[in-house]
């Protein structure tokens, strides 16, 4: 490489699906999400029509230390209002966002949830979108949780043990 992180080589936020056109495609036949990473030319095929939108669904999320694989939650969870309180944003405080990283039981394959991880490649493990920190668009990895499914808000299943934040 040429001494830039991986994430550098990628379009800035904000992001917008147009910086990557090259690099995203839909399948209308099957609504199937094609990423084709950067690095290894491979495509990542996922079981979702586009890359959702977080903020239209009023969604936050994370993915795990390997990239391969989401949590998703409602902002209107009460877990999440318990960790970021009116008025403190998850963006602009990093302690309220470890602390809630910390609460969190590990991801399925044994790994932690990161605001700072990015989505990889299921081949080679590069980057192939940005964080949350970076973007508000989403993908959904096999074996992800969502915790907002069937008018249930069910974060609190991921916890380790029930936390307040500090102040």
């Amino acid at each position: 490489m040429n001494g830039h992180h991986p994430c550098q080589l990628l379009p800035r936020s904000p992001f917008h699906l147009s910086q990557i056109s090259k690099l995203m495609q839909t399948e209308p036949s099957d609504k199937k999400l094609v990423i084709h990473c950067p690095r290894c030319r491979k495509d990542n095929v996922f079981d979702q029509p586009y890359m959702y939108h977080a903020g239209f669904s009023d969604q936050g999320f994370m993915y795990n230390d390997n990239g391969h694989c989401t949590l998703v939650w409602s902002s209107y969870d009460p877990v999440i209002r318990q960790f970021f309180p009116p008025g403190r944003y998850m963006s602009e405080d990093s302690a309220l966002r470890e602390h809630f990283e910390q609460a969190l039981r590990p991801s399925p394959d044994g790994g932690r949830w990161r605001f700072a991880n990015p989505p990889r490649c299921l081949y080679c493990s590069g980057p192939i979108a940005w964080t949350i920190l970076q973007q508000i668009y989403y993908l959904v990895y096999p074996e992800s949780i969502i915790t907002d499914q069937n008018n249930r808000l069910d974060l609190a299943l991921q916890l380790i043990t029930p936390t307040k934040p500090t102040a």
